[in-house]
């Protein structure tokens, strides 16, 4: 992504300055600084019987290959209600969120960097239909899956290797395993003074 030439707020040129031990653009009118933070994005591992969603991409960047149906999270909106939307308006299906399968930040896009969070989710209605930004809709067995030379976006195959790392070997991800003996270590630190309020 391009550094911003002018000032958002004022209009004038821009200069780039390093602050914070980043380079940025500077206003030379106003002095606003011009933050280039991460696009957010949300999508779905949606998992029916053993096997998961995928979207192959209509539109570039990575036009034709297949991806977590996801999208940008618009100003304004809420990220548990975006990763919902995409879901229904790129496969036709409505989904019931359950817990975050993975937070990851994106560097191959070409529009901008970002950071998707990736919800597990079951569907609850709908009909699967391909539609927005998608070509072809599919749900594939772990067995089954697309090579990871056609999964776009890195994130997209890191998710996908975990998931499939999940379902047939049983190894969660690292993050999944901290949180997990993190749970465990919570509730038995709290066990004894449960057990002394009963």
């Amino acid at each position: 992504m391009m550094y911003p030439s002018f000032c958002s707020a004022c209009g004038a040129p821009t200069i780039e300055r390093e602050i914070d031990h980043y380079r940025r653009s500077v206003c030379t009118g106003c002095g606003k600084i011009l933050y280039r933070n991460p696009a957010p994005a949300a999508g779905c591992v949606v998992e029916s019987d053993g096997s998961v969603l995928l979207a192959r991409r209509k539109f570039e960047p990575w036009k034709g290959f297949w991806y977590f149906p996801s999208g940008f999270v618009e100003y304004g909106d809420d990220v548990e209600d975006t990763a919902r939307r995409e879901v229904h308006e790129e496969t036709g299906l409505v989904v019931d969120l359950g817990p975050v399968f993975g937070v990851y930040s994106y560097f191959d896009d070409p529009r901008q960097d970002g950071i998707v969070i990736l919800y597990r989710a079951l569907v609850v209605g709908g009909s699967l239909k391909a539609g927005d930004d998608a070509a072809e809709v599919a749900f594939f067995a772990a067995s089954g899956l697309p090579p990871a030379e056609q999964i776009g976006f890195a994130t997209h195959r890191r998710a996908m290797g975990e998931w499939y790392a999940e379902i047939v070997h049983g190894r969660m991800a690292p993050r999944a395993e901290r949180a997990r003996a993190l749970l465990v270590g919570s509730q038995s630190m709290y066990a004894p003074s449960i057990a002394q309020q009963s």
